[in-house]
């Protein structure tokens, strides 16, 4: 009795990198009839793609084989990319690490994504994958879109009046926001009654106020009561007194004052000369510098 059998040929499969996905058949070697057609499917894990064949099948279409010898094909696999997107607005506004653009990743990768304002700028929040204002980490599982905005740097400015009936200012008495850099002249304008005296904080002296907003700034704008002399005289100076007392008092302006005059032993008031007249009562009303004279004289004794 002759025995025959059929010819066989190996088929060997193989995977790259082994992590990547399987086929079907298995990787491992796969005998066959001689002329007998085999297909091997890739079988991707879920975070890699097929990418090709090497061996006796190329390309990264299908891999159809006819066993008419020994053959091998390997099936390489490659772990999915996807886009990172990074944006900043308004343009021009600052920048970021990783840059503006569009970057590919490796599914799974972690990214820490960091905001850097321009001049003038500072960062304010972060918009589409990454929200709000802290730190924005994303983990690239899909493609993905980060916008990070900026505002421009602002500072406020706080004005005052002291006291607060003294006067107004422009701008207005409260608090104002500038942006960065902004010249900032503020005039001061005393209300009736008060002049302008000084000013303190950012700006100083009783010059012109103008302030450059690199900074939360305060200027305040120091009003004083516009006062005028009142001064007293007796004669003789030994003929009497007064109240107010002989001698030079300020009042605020509009103050009324009421001066009266008290002889001394022996003298008789006789009369008021200067800004008080005659021999009644003396009132004066401060709205100017004033002058007033209690004129006495030694009394007459009848017999």
């Amino acid at each position: 009795t002759a025995h025959f059998v059929q010819i066989t040929y190996d088929l060997t499969i193989n995977i790259v990198p082994e992590v990547g996905g399987a086929t079907s058949p298995a990787a491992g070697v796969h005998s066959y009839v001689m002329n007998s057609p085999v297909s091997v499917l890739p079988l991707p894990n879920s975070n890699y793609l097929f990418q090709e064949w090497t061996g006796d099948c190329t390309g990264s279409g299908d891999c159809d084989l006819v066993m008419d010898e020994d053959k091998e094909v390997t099936a390489h696999f490659v772990l999915k990319t996807f886009d990172l997107t990074i944006e900043v607005e308004p343009a021009d506004s600052g920048t970021t690490v990783p840059a503006v653009g569009i970057h590919t990743y490796d599914v799974g990768s972690v990214v820490d994504i960091t905001p850097t304002p321009a001049t003038g700028y500072e960062f304010a929040y972060w918009s589409g994958d990454c929200t709000g204002t802290g730190a924005c980490q994303v983990t690239i599982a899909d493609n993905t879109y980060v916008m990070a905005h900026f505002v421009h740097t602002t500072y406020d400015l706080t004005i005052v009046a002291d006291p607060a009936e003294g006067g107004t200012t422009t701008p207005a008495v409260g608090v104002h926001p500038y942006l960065e850099g902004t010249q900032v002249v503020v005039i001061a304008d005393p209300a009736a009654g008060f002049e302008f005296d000084f000013w303190s904080g950012a700006c100083t002296g009783s010059g012109t106020c103008s302030v450059t907003m690199d900074s939360d700034k305060t200027v305040t704008a120091n009003f004083a009561a516009i006062t005028y002399d009142l001064t007293v005289n007796v004669n003789p100076a030994e003929g009497g007194t007064t109240v107010p007392a002989v001698g030079v008092h300020t009042y605020e302006i509009g103050t009324p004052v009421s001066v009266t005059a008290e002889p001394a032993a022996h003298y008789l008031f006789v009369e008021w000369t200067g800004d008080c007249t005659g021999s009644g009562a003396c009132n004066v009303t401060m709205d100017g510098a004033k002058e007033v004279t209690a004129v006495f004289e030694i009394g007459r004794t009848h017999v």
